[in-house]
């Protein structure tokens, strides 16, 4: 049997500017600011730079409350943030892909590389001159306690993640000549509540019995989408 070798390259560049910053206020307040901007080689040249931030702020509230035996710790946090993504190379206008070794073409006789030589076929797939970025954003709201001696520890957040212009490759008409096509793909919708519980019903010096809960739900829409799909 012949051995099949296939060769495959991409190539692609991302190049970011990262930065960040964080404010605190008597061990009790904080806030952190981040800002990043990337420009993306897979993307057209107009529409290759996006720019997304992002700010949480937190407050450990028991720092106001005396010390007693039943709360420990605890703080609330507040976040938004964007996040950007590009598309995978090669997808914004029509392209060439080298013959599949093992494909014929009109007859069994004529099959590529023939004598050695390459031949490059178009792709089935329409690119797009005018995707965007993938761009997410998200708001939480989120709880951290403490209680009775570290005994019991509480995680609760609650999420709203919108997606926007996500990059899809979707199905088209044959007749046009292609099978499918590359487009942003309206908007989605996610929210939910996530819920951790971790604790120690037993500690003892040598003895300690940890056991933990956590629960999530996620609720998923779709909120606008191509006039041609809806």
């Amino acid at each position: 049997t012949k051995e099949m070798l296939e060769e495959h390259q991409q190539k692609r560049r991302l190049v970011g500017l990262f930065g960040d910053i964080t404010l605190g206020w008597d061990d009790m307040l904080y806030l952190e600011l981040t800002a990043r901007n990337d420009w993306s080689s897979t993307l057209p040249l107009e529409k290759n730079s996006y720019f997304y931030p992002g700010a949480t702020l937190s407050w450990i509230f028991t720092k106001l409350i005396p010390k007693n035996n039943i709360l420990d710790f605890g703080k609330i946090r507040l976040a938004y943030g964007k996040t950007g993504n590009d598309a995978s190379p090669y997808l914004t206008g029509h392209r060439f892909t080298q013959g599949w070794a093992n494909g014929y073409y009109g007859s069994d006789i004529i099959k590529f590389p023939f004598n050695g030589l390459n031949a490059f076929q178009a792709t089935s797939s329409i690119g797009s001159t005018d995707l965007k970025p993938e761009m997410t954003s998200e708001f939480e709201v989120g709880l951290n306690l403490a209680l009775l001696q570290n005994r019991i520890n509480i995680d609760f957040a609650y999420y709203h993640r919108e997606t926007n212009d996500q990059i899809f490759t979707l199905p088209v008409d044959p007749s046009t000549g292609y099978s499918s096509m590359v487009t942003n793909f309206g908007k989605v919708r996610n929210t939910g509540i996530e819920l951790l519980v971790n604790t120690t019903p037993i500690r003892t010096k040598d003895f300690r019995w940890d056991l933990g809960f956590n629960f999530s739900k996620n609720n998923n829409k779709v909120v606008t989408m191509p006039a041609s799909l809806e």
